[in-house]
């Protein structure tokens, strides 16, 4: 190294220097402060074909270029460090400065960075990070900006948009039409006294999530929204390590995964959907075909199957049992023991696959049996089969209950919208609105079906009514009696109500307390008087006691209170007493009757009686 005086002519910029453009307010208070204090850093440079390339101090040189117009013999030669510098050292430099400079935004950093690495193929990003004091995420992070469209890095140069929201807007990148969903995530940005989230980072991020969300399938139940109904499990299927799986970000801490495989998640969905259904329905199907068949077993000694020996009917009812009692008899009673005690599958077997040796000796074999000591590690247990002649009679004697349906075949929509077709019902939701329910659900096989969902993640058994007529059948018995119970509340409050309006002659205690509590809880404190908008109810009630001849267009209330001062001082006491009841009894539907005037009877001493009168 060797610091030389160089004229100024001599003196050339670093070819790897990426600043094209220097601001004459720096170059003006660069010059003074060297005419003050000197240069106070030699910069580098290299001699190359009679020239000297300048490492990095380009504004120095244009600082002494200005000093030199009016002293030229003082300020036309620099201080040059002479080295010998390779040009990845020379390109360094110029990648250095250019990080230091004060003005420098993070798109310009990011474009030298990419720049140096795209011209020195043989650098990492993690020896630029080491050089440039950086972390290797940092550098690519950075170069990952660059992959924006030009409109949107144009923004970024222009400050419309910040660094750091370009990197997020990336999540698109992949998206057949990522410049769209880009634009429509900056559209739900809040401008100026406009509405969406605010112009941050953090808003554009759930910006970004809001159109995800609307464009792209659901990979997490939790943020499925109302678009879609995600059935299955998408960690077990990969999805969630796919690189056709976005992440968004609807709170700070939390992840909503998004595909961009629409053909690719139907085909999961699907999948589940005809798994689920099969399983279900098979389940539902044993189900109900085990409950039929051990009834016909036990009923009728003659549906046994040929495949069965006639000396030991009590094998046809365990055929269909899970867990058998693992002994059978011969025709005198005599105990037979069951071939399972060695068998590896004796845990898992239905016990459905023994018979009676061919012989004398009587003795049990099991055409399925697997020694232990031969068994492999694992064994699954053979499928139990039903005999088909009691399956076919058990089919027969459940009727409709051995059908099995599929809900998503019977009614439209899901969740909270899903509406079952016309002469189906789903008896859940009218349990209790039928007379005699289990009825329904225990007995009956001309309408009655269990059912399924095969949208559903988790099964659960749903009960279904193709008998529409049995069904209006059962509701009428049930609003019929409902009524009558009603009813019967009704007349028997109204003559107590009768018999204490009749014994009024005056405001005496009793009847005052039930001015007070009619006025405290009567209709008139919990909606409007009778229910919508008639203010004019309570006149109306009194016009119809008063003088219920008069027509409406004379009914003013002038005339009203004459007609009250016409009443006897009896009348009046009983007009009130009777108003104040019919502000307490209940106005509500005959079937769900209540009686809300026990108190104030008692106080007069009459009981409410249903099957008699008032005392």
């Amino acid at each position: 190294m060797a610091i030389e005086q160089i004229d100024l002519d001599l003196i050339v910029d670093n070819p790897y220097q990426p600043r094209l453009t220097y601001h004459r307010k720096d170059i003006d208070q660069l010059a003074q402060s060297i005419k003050t204090h000197g240069l106070l850093q030699v910069p580098p440079g290299r001699r190359v074909g009679g020239k000297v390339e300048q490492a990095f101090g380009h504004l120095r040189k244009r600082a002494f270029a200005k000093l030199a117009k009016k002293e030229p013999e003082k300020w036309r030669q620099m201080p040059i460090d002479i080295r010998d510098l390779t040009d990845d050292q020379m390109a360094l430099f110029a990648l250095e400065e250019n990080l230091k400079r004060r003005d420098i935004t993070p798109l310009e950093t990011a474009r030298a960075v990419d720049t140096y690495l795209n011209r020195f193929k043989g650098k990492t990003e993690v020896e630029v990070a080491a050089s440039l004091n950086m972390a290797q995420p940092t550098v690519a992070n950075m170069r990952r900006v660059l992959r924006l469209p030009v409109k949107f890095l144009e923004k970024i140069d222009e400050g419309v948009l910040s660094f750091t929201q370009g990197k997020e807007l990336l999540i698109f990148e992949k998206v057949v039409n990522a410049e769209e969903m880009m634009k429509s995530a900056l559209r739900g940005l809040r401008g100026t006294g406009g509405y969406g989230h605010a112009n941050t980072v953090e808003g554009l991020i759930l910006s970004i999530y809001d159109v995800a969300k609307d464009q792209f399938r659901p990979l997490d139940k939790k943020w499925q929204g109302y678009r879609w109904d995600l059935l299955f499990d998408t960690r077990a299927a990969g999805c969630l390590k796919c690189d056709k799986t976005i992440r968004t970000h609807p709170t700070k801490s939390e992840t909503a995964h998004c595909c961009l495989d629409d053909a690719c998640w139907d085909r999961h969905q699907a999948e589940h959907r005809e798994n689920a259904a099969a399983e279900a329905k098979a389940r539902i199907e044993a189900e109900i075909v085990k409950r039929a068949a051990e009834s016909v077993t036990t009923e009728a000694k003659g549906s046994i199957p040929q495949g069965i020996p006639g000396e030991a009917p009590a094998q046809a009812a365990t055929k269909l049992k899970q867990k058998p009692v693992p002994l059978a008899t011969d025709g005198s009673g005599t105990a037979l023991v069951v071939p399972c005690g060695s068998c590896a599958s004796k845990e898992t077997c239905d016990r459905s696959y023994f018979h009676v040796a061919e012989g004398d000796d009587g003795r049990l074999v099991c055409d399925q049996k697997i020694d232990v000591a031969a068994a492999p590690e694992e064994v699954k247990a053979p499928s139990p089969e039903i005999p088909e002649d009691i399956l076919s009679l058990a089919r027969e004697t459940a009727g409709t209950r051995a059908e099995v349906l599929d809900l998503n075949d019977i009614s439209a929509g899901n969740g909270y919208f899903r509406r079952v077709h016309q002469g189906y019902a789903l008896l859940d939701e009218v349990f209790d609105l039928l007379d005699d329910p289990p009825e329904c659900l225990e007995v009956c096989t001309h309408g009655f079906h269990f059912a399924f969902d095969s949208k559903a993640s988790q099964q659960k058994e749903i009960r279904i009514c193709s008998d529409p007529k049995c069904l209006t059948r059962k509701k009428s018995a049930f609003t019929r009696a409902k009524n009558a119970a009603g009813q019967a509340l009704k007349k028997a409050e109204t003559r107590a109500v009768k018999e204490a309006i009749a014994q009024t002659t005056t405001l005496d205690r009793p009847r005052i307390k039930l001015i007070l509590l009619a006025q405290m809880d009567g209709q008139h404190t919990t909606r409007h008087y009778y229910g919508a908008t008639d203010g004019k109810r309570p006149e109306k009630w009194l016009w119809d006691k008063v003088s219920a001849g008069t027509p409406e267009s004379d009914r003013a209330r002038s005339k009203l209170l004459k007609a009250i001062d016409k009443l006897s001082a009896e009348q009046l006491a009983q007009l009130v007493v009777e108003f104040m009841f019919d502000y307490l009894t209940d106005k509500g539907d005959i079937g769900s009757y209540q009686i809300k005037a026990d108190k104030p009877l008692k106080w007069m001493g009459i009981t409410v009686q249903e099957d008699g009168k008032g005392s």
